[in-house]
Formats: structure tokens, sequence, C-alpha cells
């Protein structure tokens, strides 16, 4: 390639990287660790602070301990334009304390054009990934968890590492029904970024996000198992809030519905989403429909979660009372473990 080619792939190299794994502008690199993960979590408008969805890293180190079991959770789909995503995590409770850990990936592999639309003769990739492992403590209606995620981005023939620290809480305020949480992701870290300036690595920007969150647990029309998460979410990247909210309801013991929206948010219209039970098995399918420069565009999740400890089984299929909820009686965990506290003790 000739000194004009390489010059013409160095702008467009600079031009794709101000945006990166994301679809409009970002102020700090590794700007993909913004992208929600978890399929059940992203039906419900990206909202999970306070809840045992899953996506620890993404949420909340501490909601690990607010699952009833230890499970081993995979998930794939496709985000922006061509975007694909994959993600391998597991948690485990112990009496006192809890672990967990998961890995992260991005892909995506694009054509390189100049100014004037033509296309270069190579084309472009790019690949990220996020190393995530976590550790928590809970005691009573209380929990406390971090985490240490390694994170990689390779753009054209360049690479970027990085370390971060997240950090969060969990809080039972009513038993079997209501749960608070709060969460610091990627409150802080240090990494080498592609063609910096002294200035841009004296600043050492990262994408960092406040979490405070509700989850709610009850029914209605008598039997009908209900779920609601509310989020408030800062992004220092975007120096915005968005509200995250979604609703799940059960109307059937191995089905369930899901409804979202993340407010504030540029381009996303709503979320939605289902999910299958059977035994130890969770299937979890999302799905985004969002605009982008006036094209109506569409995102899409999947995921297989394994609970690792056997469940009990219903002697009846129609969801429990109100009044079961309440005293904590329901078997055959048919409310699952959307908002389960804490050990109490």
């Amino acid at each position: 390639m000739n000194m004009i080619g390489k010059f013409l792939e160095m702008r467009s190299f600079m031009m794709v990287l101000a945006v990166g794994l994301t679809a409009y502008a970002q102020q700090a690199y590794f700007g993909y660790v913004e992208t929600p993960v978890n399929p059940r979590s992203i039906a419900m408008g990206s909202s999970g602070t306070a809840g045992g969805n899953g996506g620890f890293s993404f949420y909340n180190p501490a909601a690990i301990a607010t699952i009833d079991s230890s499970f081993v959770a995979f998930e794939y789909g496709r985000q922006w334009g061509d975007l694909s995503a994959g993600l391998v995590e597991t948690a485990w409770l112990f009496p006192k304390w809890f672990i967990g850990a998961s890995f992260q990936t991005q892909s995506n592999d694009f054509e390189v054009t100049d100014d004037f639309g033509n296309r270069l003769s190579s084309r472009g990739t790019e690949q990220a990934s996020v190393l995530s492992l976590q550790i928590g403590w809970k005691s009573g209606r209380y929990a406390v968890g971090a985490s240490v995620n390694g994170l990689q981005h390779h753009l054209f023939h360049s690479n970027a590492y990085g370390v971060s620290a997240s950090g969060g809480a969990v809080v039972t305020i009513l038993p079997k029904k209501l749960i608070a949480g709060i969460s610091v992701i990627q409150a802080g870290g240090y990494y080498s970024g592609f063609y910096m300036t002294q200035f841009e690595v004296n600043r050492r920007i990262m994408p960092a996000m406040g979490r405070i969150g509700l989850g709610w647990n009850d029914t209605v029309i008598g039997r009908l198992p209900v779920t609601l998460f509310l989020d408030a979410v800062y992004s220092s990247n975007f120096h915005t809030v968005m509200i995250p909210a979604g609703v799940e309801i059960r109307p059937l013991h191995a089905l369930a519905i899901r409804l979202g929206k993340r407010f504030n948010h540029e381009t996303e219209l709503l979320t939605t989403g289902v999910g299958i039970y059977w035994e130890n098995l969770a299937f979890d399918a999302s799905f985004i429909p969002y605009t982008l420069q006036g094209d109506l565009e569409s995102k899409w999740l999947i995921g297989l979660r394994y609970s690792l400890a056997a469940k009990k089984k219903s002697p009846r299929s129609e969801p429990p009372s109100s009044s079961e909820i309440k005293s904590g009686r329901s078997s055959g965990g048919s409310t699952r473990d959307i908002i389960q506290p804490a050990d109490e003790g």
C-alpha cells in the first residue's frame, strides 16, 4: 500500500476509533463495557442493579448474593449492525460469601473507505473482551461485593489493554418482596490506548457508571407472579442519566414475558423478551428495536442458564398464592430466583 493509502487507512482508523464498539459518540476508551449483558435484564430495560439475573460485572457484583443457587450461563447475540457478542458466566454461593467469574467478547468485521467513500484494499477488524472476577460477603439482609476486570480491545492492527475495579452492595428491605442495590462499575483503573497523546495518557478516562436500583416481587390478580425493576444509571462516558425500568410476568410456571425501556437512551425504542424454564434449565431471549440515523434496526440476545443445585418439584402447575409468597411457603421455585434476598443470618 502506498503512503497515500496508508494515510487514508489511518484517517479511517481514527474515525472508527471515535465510535468504537458503540453506535454513538463516546468520551472514553473501552466504551464497549457499557453494552448491557444478560438477556433477562436487557428485556426489562437493562435494569438489574438489585436483582440476581446475571451479568454481575455490568450491573452489580454484590447481586450474586440474591440468587438461590450456583449456576453456569452462556449468551450470544447481535448488537449494532454486524457486531456479535457473547458471554460465559458462573456464580457460586457459600454460607457467608460468594464468588463469580465472567468472560465477555464482542467482534466485528467491516469495510474501510476513504473520505470520498472509495473502498480501500484491506478490511477492518475489531474485537474486544472483558474478563471479570467477583467476590463478596453477605450477612443477614446485607451483602457487599467487588469485581476486578481485565479489558482488551483490538482495532485494525493495534491493541489496547486495561484493568479496572467495580463494587456494590444490596440490602433486603422486605424479605421475599423488596431489594435495593447500589454499585459503581469501572470505578477506576489503568489502560494503554490507541495512539494516545500525552494529554490522553494523563487523563486515563474510564467509562465509569454509577447505578442505584430497586427490585419488587409480588402477585397480581390473585395468583399471577410479577417482578418489577427500576434503576437510575449515570454514565461518565456519555455524561447522562438513564432510567432503565422493566416488568416480568409469569402467566405459566414455565413461561415468563418481559417488557421494559431504557429511558433517556438515544436510540433504543423499547425492550422485550421471554423466558422458558424446564427443571434446572432456563432459556432467555431479548429483542430491542432501535433507530440509527433514521433507520429502524433490531438487536437480539439469547442465553442458556443451568442451575447447579437441584430445584424442588412443585406438586402443582399453577403459581403460588400471594399469601404463600409472603410467608415463603411456595414450592418448586415458581417465582424463580428473581429477587431472592441474601441468607437471613
